[in-house]
């Protein structure tokens, strides 16, 4: 009887247990370690300085993890309280560079990608639709790049709610 009970917690799982999130840690953690050290450490979105980090310090994308850095997990749409940041950060990069990319809407996790476009609609920003893997997989990370025509990925901001 304990066989239908772990298929069915991992079937509940399947949102939070990342394969993709847990090599790319251990990686990082073992060879890469400056890669664990954040750039800028914030409270939330409110205190990032876009316009000086496109002005002074050149980036030109800016890629957002969805729950829990724009809305609360599995919401789809952004938190009130931060609607003025984000529309000041659409102000400064252009629409056309800033992207959600989330482990839920877009993901393979994405029947039809139904929730992508869901959370489109409530945020009015692009969703990266990235069914081969999830993120920080390499395959994820071409299909950022490949979004915003293939820069260099030093030109991205990435901001997510892991590390700090």
């Amino acid at each position: 009887h304990i066989l239908p009970l772990i298929f069915i917690g991992l079937l509940v799982m399947v949102q939070w247990w990342n394969v993709s999130g847990v090599t790319a840690a251990l990686r990082a953690f073992t060879t890469q370690r400056h890669l664990l050290k954040p750039s800028l450490c914030v409270k939330d979105i409110r205190d990032i300085p876009f316009k000086q980090l496109r002005e002074e310090s050149g980036y030109k994308y800016v890629v957002f993890d969805k729950d829990n850095c724009l809305s609360k997990p599995y919401s789809k749409a952004p938190l009130p309280i931060l609607k003025d940041a984000l529309n000041a950060c659409l102000q400064v990069f252009g629409k056309e560079n800033v992207l959600i990319v989330s482990n839920s809407a877009g993901s393979c996790d994405d029947e039809n990608m139904k929730e992508a476009i869901k959370v489109e609609n409530a945020f009015g920003i692009p969703v990266l639709q990235h069914p081969r893997s999830k993120k920080p997989s390499p395959e994820c990370i071409h299909d950022i790049l490949a979004h915003f025509n293939n820069p260099p990925a030093s030109q991205c901001i990435v901001v997510g709610d892991r590390v700090c």
